[in-house]
C-alpha cells in the first residue's frame, strides 16, 4: 500500500507538471485506461495492472510505472528462503530435506556423482528430488547411507516395525492353528466317535418308539379318558387296550420259558386274574352283579 501511495503521488506531480493533457478524462481517453481505474491509480488505492503500467510507463516516463521483471532465478531463491524460514519443528517433505543437504554438503559436484555413487538410477534419483516420486525400502536404505538424512532412517524403521507386527501377527495365527492340530482328535477316534453317536441315536428312536406295557406307557399311548368322557368312548378306549396289549403277548406266546418267567416275575398273577375275571363278567349281567357283590380286589403295583 505505501508503494502504491508514492506511484499515486508522482502519477500527480506529472499529470499537474505536464501540458499535453488538459483533464484526467482526456489522459484516460488517450491511452484507454478506464477513468474509474484512473481514478483508483492517481488515489494511491490500486496497485495499476500490469498492461496499465505498461502504457503509464511509456506515456509518463515515471520509472515507478517501469514493469519488474521477475527472474526465475530470483523466484527460486525467494522459495528456498521461505523454505528455510519454516519452524524447525515442522517436518519437511522428503524432497526437500534432500535439496537442502545436496546444496549443504560439499562432496558431490552434481546429482549425477550421487546418483553414481549410492548406485541409483539418475531419473529416479532426479524424481526423488523432485518430490515426483518416493523410492523404494532398499533405495532409503542407500540414500540413507550416502546423505544420513534421518527422514529415511526413520521411515526405513517405520517399514521394519511394520513387518514385525506383520509376522508376530502370522506367528500367533500359526500357533493358534498348530493348538488346534494338537487337540484334534486323531481320525480313527473321530470315526468310533461318529459310529457310537450313530447307534446312540439309532436306540433313542427305538426306545421312543417302543410302547411298553408298563404304565407310564400306556399313559402316554392311551391317555385314560376323563369324567365327561362317554361311555362309547371308554368302550373304544378299552378295544384299543386290547389289541395293544394282544399284540405284546405274542411276544410272550412265540418267546422263551425265560421269556416268560420274567413276565410272571414283573406281572402279578393277581391282577392277570383280576382283570379276566372282570372282562368276563360283562358280557354276563346277571354274573356281573353277583361278581360284583363279592369282588373287593384292588390292583397292586410293583
Amino acid at each position: 500500500m505505501e508503494e502504491s501511495k508514492k506511484e499515486a503521488k508522482a502519477f500527480q506531480e506529472w499529470l499537474k507538471s505536464q501540458t499535453k493533457y488538459k483533464t484526467q478524462k482526456e489522459f484516460a481517453k488517450a491511452t484507454g485506461i478506464p477513468r474509474s481505474s484512473m481514478g483508483f491509480y492517481l488515489q494511491g488505492l490500486r496497485e495499476p495492472l500490469e498492461e496499465h503500467r505498461k502504457i503509464l510507463y511509456e506515456v509518463t516516463g515515471l520509472e515507478c510505472f517501469r514493469v519488474k521483471v521477475k527472474m526465475p532465478e530470483e523466484k527460486k531463491e525467494k522459495k528456498e528462503v521461505e523454505i528455510k524460514g519454516i519452524r524447525e519443528e515442522t517436518e519437511l517433505p522428503l524432497h526437500i530435506q534432500l535439496q537442502n543437504w545436496f546444496e549443504s554438503q560439499t562432496k558431490y559436484k552434481t546429482k549425477k556423482d550421487l546418483a553414481k555413487d549410492a548406485g541409483i538410477g539418475y531419473s529416479n534419483l532426479q524424481k526423488y528430488f523432485r518430490g515426483d516420486s518416493q523410492p523404494s525400502e532398499k533405495v532409503r536404505q542407500k540414500l540413507y547411507e550416502v546423505t544420513g538424512v534421518e527422514i529415511l532412517k526413520q521411515e526405513i524403521e517405520i517399514k521394519k516395525e511394520e513387518q514385525k507386527e506383520i509376522e508376530s501377527f502370522v506367528e500367533i495365527k500359526t500357533k493358534d492353528k498348530e493348538k488346534i492340530k494338537e487337540i484334534k482328535a486323531p481320525l480313527d477316534m473321530q470315526e468310533k466317535v461318529t459310529e457310537l453317536q450313530k447307534i446312540i441315536l439309532d436306540l433313542s428312536e427305538k426306545v421312543k418308539s417302543f410302547d411298553g406295557v408298563c404304565e407310564n406307557c400306556i399313559v402316554k399311548k392311551f391317555s385314560l379318558p376323563s369324567d365327561e368322557s362317554s361311555t362309547e368312548e371308554r368302550a373304544v378306549k378299552i378295544r384299543e387296550l386290547l389289541y395293544r396289549l394282544d399284540k405284546e403277548l405274542i411276544f410272550f406266546k412265540k418267546g422263551t420259558a425265560e421269556n416268560r418267567k420274567i413276565f410272571k416275575k414283573i406281572v402279578l398273577g393277581q391282577n392277570v386274574g383280576y382283570l379276566i375275571a372282570l372282562l368276563k363278567a360283562l358280557y354276563d349281567e346277571d354274573m356281573f352283579q353277583d361278581w360284583l357283590f363279592f369282588a373287593e380286589y384292588e390292583m397292586e403295583r410293583r
